[in-house]
C-alpha cells in the first residue's frame, strides 16, 4: 500500500518510521534502523522471539514470548520419570520393596506408591548416575511379572527419562 508524496509520486509506507519501507523492513512495526538479524531468519532482532536461532515462522506454542526454537526443556525429575508406575496401583511399592537392587533392603518397607517412588528416587539419586541407570534398567527389564502391566514402550521411555534426569547423555 502506498500514499502520495508532496510531488505527486508514491512513497512506500514506513509504519514504524525507521526509514525502511514496510515491504523491505525486517520488523515493520518496531523501529530498527540497523535492521539487525543475527540469526538470518529475515525477522529483525527487535521483533524476533528467538534472535540467536533461526525461526522464520516465529512459532511460540505456549505463548510465553520465547520462540519454540529457543525453548529449553527443563530436565525431568526422577519422580516425573517414574510417574507411569502410578498408573498401576501398588506397582511402585512392589518395586521399592522387592527389587534387590532398587529398593529391597534399603530402609523400611513402604506401603504407599508415592512414598515408594520417593524411596526409589532417593536410592537412584544417591548412587553414581551410570550405576543407578543400570540398576533401574535392570529393574524395568527383569521384573517382568512386576512391570508387565506397563508396556515395553513406556518402560523404554521411563529408562530414557531416567537417563536424562541423571544427566547421562543419550546417543
Amino acid at each position: 500500500m502506498e500514499f502520495g508524496d508532496e510531488d505527486g509520486g508514491t512513497t512506500p509506507i514506513d509504519t514504524d518510521g525507521d526509514g525502511f519501507p514496510d515491504g523491505s523492513d525486517n520488523c515493520p512495526t518496531i523501529p530498527n534502523t540497523d535492521q539487525a538479524d543475527t540469526d538470518g531468519d529475515t525477522v529483525g532482532n527487535v521483533c524476533d522471539n528467538c534472535p540467536d536461532t533461526s525461526n522464520p515462522d516465529q512459532t511460540d506454542t505456549n505463548g510465553d514470548g520465547i520462540g519454540d526454537a529457543c525453548e529449553i526443556e527443563p530436565t525431568p525429575t526422577c519422580e516425573e520419570c517414574l510417574s507411569p508406575l502410578l498408573e498401576v496401583e501398588g506397582l511402585a511399592t512392589v518395586i521399592a520393596n522387592v527389587d534387590p537392587n532398587i529398593g529391597g533392603g534399603v530402609g523400611p518397607i513402604v506401603t504407599d506408591d508415592e512414598e515408594a517412588i520417593a524411596k526409589i528416587c532417593e536410592f537412584l539419586n544417591s548412587n553414581d548416575p551410570q550405576v543407578a541407570l543400570e540398576l533401574f534398567t535392570t529393574a524395568m527389564e527383569h521384573n517382568g511379572n512386576v512391570v508387565s502391566s506397563i508396556s515395553a514402550e513406556v518402560r523404554a521411555d521411563m529408562i530414557r527419562c531416567m537417563a536424562e534426569a541423571l544427566g547421562i547423555p543419550q546417543t
